[in-house]
């Protein structure tokens, strides 16, 4: 007889209701959602603007409490505990969809992608570190990039920091908000290979929120 394997991230019977402004009914943003994403596996959350994918999105990472329904993260229940969250967000990182709006202007390429290292305190070596994630996420040779500022990048470039500055924690997966909706037409090719190449190299398991079919069965 084979067993199932435990879900990396899952979540049931998940509910986030949001109250309504001025006597106005409660918004019922996530309404029963049930997800499982496995070890190495990508699946891709699919549907229209205003639909709750990104209010789904935060409250898979812990942004958001759920108002009904539960997280659970290797077999584990997500606690609300700030401690226990912390933890939690360092194994399962997120990547926003407009890498110029979650890039300080003014931190060089190194700072923002050692900000996540400083936050947890990392023991190792910093600059090691933030080399490994920029050449993972394809900015080689990463000293190159180390004093860059981003309006010295392209759009991809961008995009790629913010990879690498989720890469630098090494964590098992990550959540992408529409991750090439900002990016030309050219270059969303690449960053999907790149989310393909993550999953084949390092076992990293993605939820990518999107609003383009096209893109899901790319990445299935």
């Amino acid at each position: 007889m084979t067993t199932t394997p435990t879900p990396l991230l899952s979540a049931t019977g998940l509910h986030v209701t949001f109250p309504g402004r001025r006597g106005a009914p409660a918004a019922r943003a996530v309404d029963g959602v049930d997800l499982d994403i496995g070890g190495g596996e990508i699946v891709a959350l699919v549907g229209e603007s205003g639909c709750g994918k990104t209010t789904l999105a935060r409250t898979l990472l812990g942004l958001v409490p759920p108002t009904t329904g539960g997280i659970s993260f290797g077999g584990v229940p997500l606690g609300r505990q700030s401690a226990a969250l912390k933890a939690y967000r360092k194994r399962v990182q997120l990547v926003l969809q407009d890498p110029s709006g979650s890039l300080n202007p003014r931190h060089t390429v190194y700072d923002a992608v050692a900000e996540g290292l400083r936050i947890h305190r990392y023991k190792g070596d910093e600059r090691e570190a933030v080399a490994e994630a920029l050449s993972r996420a394809g900015l080689r040779p990463p000293e190159r990039f180390f004093l860059r500022y981003p309006h010295e990048l392209s759009g991809g470039q961008r995009q790629r920091v913010v990879i690498a500055g989720a890469l630098v924690l090494k964590p098992e997966l990550i959540v992408a908000d529409e991750p090439v909706a900002s990016l030309d037409a050219s270059v969303r090719g690449e960053i999907l290979a790149l989310l393909l190449s993550l999953r084949d190299e390092l076992g990293l398991s993605a939820l990518v929120v999107t609003h383009d079919l096209g893109l899901a069965w790319n990445i299935a």
